[in-house]
């Protein structure tokens, strides 16, 4: 959908990782992301492993270091996905 709106001179690649963890989210695919330029934007969305963990901060911290290591691209992180197969009272339903 995205590629179709964007047009040819776009180029749209993505990488569902469910389940994973911020780390393995922002270390995926350090050969691509190395290339990427201020033409380019990567967008980071996760976390709800780490929130459900009580690892917040762990999963912070790795998203500020690959931010930090990636000053040559447009970085765009996206807030925690919302769960919607917990309870409702769950640390993990941020909405």
């Amino acid at each position: 959908m995205v590629q179709h709106n964007l047009g040819r001179d776009f180029e749209v690649q993505w990488i569902v990782k469910p389940g994973a963890s911020t780390e393995k989210i922002v270390n995926t695919s350090p050969n691509i992301t190395r290339k990427l330029t201020k033409k380019d934007a990567v967008v980071v969305w996760g976390g709800t492993r780490d929130v459900g963990r009580n690892e917040t901060k762990i999963g912070l911290h790795q998203m500020k270091n690959f931010v930090s290591n990636h000053n040559q691209t447009n970085v765009i992180v996206m807030s925690v996905p919302c769960r919607y197969d917990l309870d409702p009272k769950s640390c993990v339903m941020m909405k």
